[in-house]
């Protein structure tokens, strides 16, 4: 019988610490775009709840690309293929950046038809409309971003993805309350900079992310591999990944549906969408440990 040995509780904390921090800085972020809004106006929190519900339902949907990411490379790495786990890595940036476009487009796309039909209420269309398109645009580079952060952590270099994260984080604050609230002398541009401070700081982290991968040797030249082995490595990603991105994804739908339902309440409206996404960001924060 194989004797196998422990895994020493070093190892493990070094491993687990790291996670730990990559959720603390996701908390972060969007804690802080929900402190902000709430302190410029109930609208601008409403708006931001409804449009940050339906973008992580975009999400979702493209997770049903990706989601086998970690267990791929690590499935690869365990088995001494280091080639092919290089190669999944550049399918699955490949693949996540697609994914992410086409999401994009139809975030943009779906928009107006939102903002028309009633499905957002009037008041907050406005708002709606900035952080909707903000949004939108940074779906490919955040979830790129996320991508590249699974394949740092089947590498075991759980370090990397919590530093471009923090990083993140960081840049994400300093502009929606610099900027947003016109802190530490800065000029006050109110939701927009709310908006437009999650796009940048994203594409902060994504680019942070592509340099560390070239540096660490797991994006080169190796990752791209020909059409046709691609061709047949991409069904294994949706097999593996394709269960959970569609539990995922059942759930979540849930919660758009009653959004859309508060939303369509007779009185009040506005308040009511603002009162739910705050108590959804309460909940979560409750949920975290």
């Amino acid at each position: 019988m194989k004797h196998v040995s422990p895994v020493p509780a070093g190892e493990i904390f070094r491993l687990t610490i790291p996670q730990l921090g990559l959720m603390l800085c996701h908390l972060f972020m969007s804690m802080t775009s929900i402190w902000v809004a709430g302190q410029l106006d109930s609208r601008v929190l409403a708006s931001l709840g409804f449009i940050a519900q339906l973008s992580t339902l975009l999400m979702l949907l493209i997770s049903l690309v990706g989601s086998g990411c970690m267990a791929t490379v690590s499935q690869s790495l365990g088995a001494g293929l280091k080639l092919r786990a290089t190669r999944y890595s550049g399918l699955i940036v490949g693949l996540s950046f697609l994914a992410g476009c086409t999401a994009s487009a139809l975030g943009l796309a779906a928009l107006p038809l939102a903002l028309h039909t009633g499905l957002v209420p009037g008041d907050i269309a406005p708002m709606a409309r900035v952080f909707g398109t903000a949004h939108a645009l940074q779906i490919p580079f955040f979830y790129c971003m996320v991508m590249l952060n699974s394949v740092f952590r089947a590498h075991k270099l759980v370090w990397l993805p919590f530093g471009t994260l923090a990083l993140t984080a960081a840049a994400n604050f300093a502009g929606s309350v610099g900027l947003g609230l016109g802190h530490w002398g800065l000029p006050q541009w109110g939701y927009t900079a709310v908006a437009w401070s999650s796009f940048f700081s994203t594409l902060l982290g994504l680019v942070s992310n592509v340099v560390l991968g070239l540096r660490t040797g797991i994006l080169c030249r190796a990752s791209f591999a020909p059409w046709r082995w691609n061709r047949v490595a991409a069904p294994r990603l949706w097999r593996i990944g394709a269960p959970m991105a569609l539990g995922n994804l059942a759930t979540h739908v849930g919660s758009v549906v009653l959004l859309a339902c508060v939303a369509r309440v007779p009185q009040d409206a506005v308040a009511a969408v603002a009162g739910m996404t705050l108590g959804g960001r309460i909940t979560g924060f409750l949920l975290f440990p």
